[in-house]
């Protein structure tokens, strides 16, 4: 009997544990996600007549958001230089450079192309992107 209730702990204390984890990823996710989008955010009210004027001279989106995307990459450079001189093994750090850099990708894009969609007189009118 004393067997059964043991297993049956360690079980649910196992299961308490990876519950725990799970959220706690998830919420660092979201806060990723959140920091990524005001930075970027920040960017587009700092530069949204310079980012007009690029688009009324027909250049493209790339060319367009060059700056951020540089400075974006820069940071997640350092993060991941960071993160290679704590990490050990190379095996976990390239899994995470790889999803947290298309998931900045995906979020960058997105915000990129909403902001092409609006039109050029509300930027010059003086309206937030």
């Amino acid at each position: 009997m004393d067997f059964y209730f043991s297993v049956h702990s360690i079980g649910y204390s196992l299961i308490t544990f990876i519950v725990s984890v799970v959220l706690l990823i998830g919420v660092f996710i979201f806060m990723v996600v959140q920091s990524i989008k005001q930075g970027l955010d920040c960017f587009l009210r700092l530069n949204q007549k310079e980012i007009a004027v690029k688009r009324m001279h027909g250049y493209s989106i790339y060319k367009t958001f060059k700056d951020y995307l540089l400075m974006m990459s820069l940071s997640l450079l350092i993060v991941y230089a960071i993160l290679a001189l704590y990490l050990k093994s190379v095996s976990t750090l390239i899994p995470l450079i790889i999803v947290s850099t298309l998931l900045v990708l995906l979020i960058v894009v997105i915000k990129m192309r909403k902001v092409y969609k609006v039109s050029l007189s509300t930027i010059f009118k003086g309206k937030d992107i």
